[in-house]
């Protein structure tokens, strides 16, 4: 039963993000971040996700938020690496499902205020 349902969300993510109008074209190839199979129930990239965002935006580098640092505030909410570091996906969900513009988890005063408080 786990592996039929593993095959549908296989099949019908895809096709689902190929049809949302707030995802770049890019990302609705999933083999230009992820590798092609899965390996221990896991969807692998194919290189931190940083370097991923970095490859794609490279102006970006140092021109918004530090990444790939431990926080030194708390962080309400948001995703952190298994090591603590913030990454780009800590602000950006990197799948688009938020529909919020530049792929951010929240609105951006919103979104500033959970780590930086007024």
């Amino acid at each position: 039963m786990r592996a039929i349902f593993l095959i549908a969300v296989l099949l019908i993510f895809p096709a689902a993000l190929a049809f949302s109008e707030d995802v770049p074209l890019i990302k609705k190839d999933c083999g230009t971040c992820h590798e092609s199979h899965l390996m221990g129930g896991g969807v692998l990239l194919k290189e931190p996700l940083s370097g991923l965002c970095i490859g794609c935006h490279p102006d970006r580098v140092k021109a918004d938020h530090a990444v790939d640092i431990v926080p030194s505030m708390p962080v309400e909410g948001l995703p952190l690496d298994k090591d603590g570091r913030m990454t780009c996906a800590t602000c950006h969900d990197p799948h688009g499902k938020t529909g919020i513009e530049r792929m951010l988890r929240d609105w951006p005063e919103e979104l500033c205020n959970r780590c930086h408080k007024k």
